[in-house]
């Protein structure tokens, strides 16, 4: 293209909008779907919080971060109560400069990515499976059950320590690390035995029974 431009496609019945070197663009399809790609830098401002809301899945496979002031970021999976969604992390950072970030009452996913909690987080409810890494200085803190499985190996690193208000279940043959900051494991813990927990400069509280399965 020469310029920039508005497509319309009518057999299709989407609408594009590009930029003149076909580097940014917008798709709109008619099943509803909207496609934003860019080269670049993806940037969105505000003085206030920045709310995500779906009725399914939030997938973040990239960082959000705040550079000037602090941000509070609301992660609403399931925002409907109908269609079970979670809160997928991939390989990203978060950081609030200062804010906090909200999954309250919402599952979220670490699986097969580094994620770095750079700021205080919440969350309903936690999953950790293989080749899965959570790190950063955030305090994370789970308000319900806490599952960690998987055959391979996963760690947590959490110079602000996590905290896990519910159950926690520790499943499968994948090694399992704690290095750095605090756990604390308020309620009951069940482990099959199946895999090792290796402890390394890491300071751990018991707030119920272990139980092995």
């Amino acid at each position: 293209a020469g310029g920039h431009e508005i497509l319309m496609h009518d057999k299709i019945g989407s609408l594009y909008v590009i930029n003149n070197n076909g580097s940014c663009w917008i798709e709109l399809t008619s099943d509803g779907n909207m496609s934003i790609y860019n080269q670049g830098k993806f940037s969105v401002r505000a003085e206030n919080d920045i709310n995500l809301h779906s009725d399914n899945n939030i997938n973040i496979n990239a960082s959000i971060t705040s550079s000037t002031g602090k941000l509070d970021l609301v992660l609403n999976s399931d925002s409907d109560g109908v269609g079970g969604g979670v809160i997928n992390l991939g390989w990203a950072t978060l950081n609030a400069n200062g804010g906090t970030i909200s999954a309250t009452g919402k599952t979220v996913n670490v699986s097969s990515s580094t994620v770095l909690i750079s700021s205080a987080m919440n969350a309903g409810s936690l999953f950790l499976t293989s080749g899965g890494t959570l790190q950063g200085t955030g305090a994370i803190t789970v308000s319900g059950a806490f599952n960690w499985s998987g055959s391979g190996a996963s760690a947590i690193s959490t110079g602000g320590g996590l905290t896990v208000n519910g159950g926690t279940t520790i499943t499968g043959a994948g090694e399992k690390l704690v290095n750095g900051g605090v756990l604390i494991l308020a309620s009951d813990t069940s482990w099959d035995g199946a895999g090792r927990i290796q402890l390394g400069n890491s300071f751990g509280s018991l707030g119920g029974s272990i139980t092995n399965q």
